[in-house]
């Protein structure tokens, strides 16, 4: 078998294209297939499909998969078709997008790998440049988007996280059953929802099917699930609750640690749970029993809380509200604070124990977005972060070859 019928068979060409010739660059580590097309030879028109006569040539050059330690190259001239009916146009090659400097089965090849590490990475094992890879995933994403079908969903989560610390937020949507992310978008004020709802008409989805919302308290995401989703009920994700109810304990610790130095450096014991703590945190809270600290009152306050929704609907609700009166009446300003929001926000926190949905799906997915963002060291472009977002939570088809 000739080298050149060997390369044709490894790339999957078929007639009209052959494979004319192969050069090998030692010293650069490099291999260039030239295909060709015999002259006389028909195509079809890319719009029609009718068989046209060639027109002119256009001379591209693709990055392909590499053959062992060698970068690999194919080159082509590329017909355009005179159709009768839809004039001139470039011809589609089989083994690559028309748009692309790359393959097909490159860029399979490297979307597998930026879905396992950060973009710059990549670029560097393939040796090509990050901004095209960047170019290459939003194209696919993109794609994967146009494929979308949200007419099934009547049940979402959404929450909000930065691009880089501090800096550029974005809001992101899931389905609460398939337990995937339907839509990501810049910012995190009301606005958020009123462009979901557009990307679900578009997607075939039914804003008026959607029952219920489970986001945080922020008074923008309250403000927008009610202008665009009327028919839904909010439950406000326990996570959120429990972190408004960590934070007020972490207050009370560090307003009492300034007279007390016992407390000093035990600030994680106390965001913790006790079967969480470890065997300095055990020691910690057992040499507790010496002290009385507001902060340890204001701990045990969690703890109830906490254990409130492992009860049934009547007694859950009763005894939230005994929980705010308590606080209340603690004396304990951070935690009378925590209980006056929580009161607020009565009728969202307690729709839990008619939902029992949450933001289990979106935090578990958030912790491998900052996964991803810690490795990349954050990504100043927003449009790259929802992407990765899209990559990482989406389950999108992207009809990559195989």
């Amino acid at each position: 078998m000739r080298d050149t019928d060997l390369f044709k068979l490894a790339l999957g060409v078929d007639d009209p294209w052959y494979v004319k010739s192969i050069d090998f660059e030692e010293k650069e580590k490099r291999i260039d297939i030239h295909i060709d097309f015999k002259k006389g030879d028909h195509f079809t028109c890319p719009k029609c499909k009718n068989e046209c006569s060639v027109h002119d040539t256009v001379q591209k050059t693709w990055r392909h998969l590499s053959f062992f330690q060698y970068e690999a190259f194919i080159h082509a001239r590329v017909p355009r078709t005179k159709c009768k009916t839809h004039n001139v146009l470039l011809v589609k090659t089989p083994w690559a997008r028309n748009d692309s400097g790359f393959t097909l089965l490159f860029e399979a090849m490297a979307m597998i790998l930026v879905k396992e590490m950060p973009v710059l990475a990549v670029a560097r094992i393939l040796n090509v440049s990050d901004k095209k890879l960047w170019r290459l995933l939003i194209y696919y994403v993109n794609k994967g988007i146009e494929r979308q079908n949200l007419s099934d969903i009547d049940m979402i989560g959404v929450d909000e996280t930065a691009s880089k610390r501090g800096h550029n937020y974005v809001s992101t949507f899931v389905d609460l059953k398939i337990r995937k992310v339907v839509f990501a978008t810049k910012g995190k004020d009301n606005s958020v929802f009123k462009r979901f709802k557009t990307h679900l008409i578009k997607k075939k989805g039914f804003p008026e099917h959607i029952s219920d919302i489970s986001c945080d308290m922020s008074s923008a995401f309250i403000k927008g699930a009610k202008e665009n989703f009327p028919n839904a009920q909010i439950t406000f994700d326990r996570f959120h609750i429990m972190k408004i109810i960590n934070n007020a304990v972490d207050q009370v610790r560090r307003e009492e640690q300034v007279n007390n130095p016992f407390l000093k450096n035990s600030r994680y014991f106390w965001l913790k749970n006790p079967e969480n703590v470890g065997k300095k945190g055990i020691a910690f809270f057992r040499d507790l029993n010496d002290e009385n600290l507001k902060t340890a009152k204001a701990y045990q306050m969690k703890l109830s809380f906490r254990n409130i929704f492992s009860q049934d609907t009547k007694n859950g609700i009763d005894n939230i509200l005994e929980w705010i009166q308590f606080a209340l009446d603690s004396g304990i300003k951070p935690m009378q604070d925590a209980a006056r929001t929580i009161r607020s926000h009565f009728g969202g926190i307690i729709r839990w124990f008619e939902s029992q949905i949450n933001n289990a799906v979106l935090e578990g997915l958030n912790s491998v977005i900052q996964a991803a963002k810690s490795k990349a060291k954050g990504y100043k472009n927003t449009n790259y972060f929802i992407a990765i977002i899209y990559l990482i939570g989406g389950n999108l088809d992207f009809k990559l070859p195989t």
